[in-house]
């Protein structure tokens, strides 16, 4: 090799150096500081109600990344202060250059949705049983309707709607999407209120995967048969009663 290729490759080496030791210092200044929090929703089509409160709650935890060189921040660590939150199932945390942190969330869906006992709120309720904190009807998901106090203070009893609700079938004539309501009496045990034809149908506290199979076959003939305002009894090992709402 050339003295004239030497030279050359030399003064491509230090023309490189020269540049890194520039993007390096340039990096250092203030643009390249965390101003900017962002926290969005994983996916536009979720309908989560959860999303704006744990939003509003979420980004005073991570003001204490703002002023943070955006190369040296740990993003671990903001994970971390995010995944505290229990009403959040799945993060992603990322760089945005030159200034931007950004907190993807998935919130856990709402299952069902507990009436408080002054009507004004919901308590979201998980698929696990726990509750969420309460929210303005307005801002509910798209969820069946506990309608009883006793969901509030009995966990064994939402547990027992939850083990329901998770047995019916996700579309078709009697869907976890076809019920509007549920409540709860010793009498009758759980009580669910179809939304489209206001049948009333009376589940009990067991059997409940026999039960749905009963009882969707007999909606789909009272639909057919354009038949409303029905008390479905399914609470019989054998059959399934049917009988108009106020009778005896």
């Amino acid at each position: 090799m050339t003295t004239q290729v030497w030279i050359r490759l030399l003064l491509a080496s230090l023309v490189s150096i020269g540049s890194l030791v520039v993007v390096f210092q340039y990096l250092d200044k203030k643009d390249f500081m965390i101003n900017d929090l962002h926290v969005e929703l994983m996916s536009d089509k979720d309908p989560s109600a959860l999303f704006p409160e744990i939003k509003s709650d979420v980004l005073p935890k991570l003001a204490a990344f703002v002023g943070q060189s955006i190369w040296s921040v740990d993003l671990e660590e903001v994970l971390a202060v995010v995944e505290k939150d229990r009403r959040i199932k799945d993060i992603r945390v990322s760089r945005r250059l030159p200034n931007k942190l950004k907190v993807t969330i998935q919130p856990h869906q709402a299952l069902a949705n507990i009436l408080s006992n002054d009507s004004k709120q919901i308590y979201p309720l998980s698929r696990e049983g726990s509750l969420f904190a309460p929210v303005n009807l307005s801002e509910a998901s798209d969820a069946p309707l506990l309608r009883d106090s006793q969901f509030i203070k009995n966990i064994e009893l939402r547990k027992m709607a939850l083990d329901l609700l998770l047995k019916l079938p996700q579309d078709g004539d009697f869907s976890l999407e076809s019920v509007s309501e549920i409540y709860f009496s010793q009498k009758d045990g759980l009580v669910l209120v179809l939304g489209l034809d206001e049948n009333q149908v009376i589940m009990g506290d067991r059997d409940f995967q026999k039960r749905i199979d009963h009882v969707r076959r007999v909606v789909q003939y009272l639909r057919s048969e354009n038949l409303r305002g029905r008390v479905i009894d399914a609470r019989f090992s054998k059959k399934v009663v049917v009988r108009l709402r106020n009778a005896s």
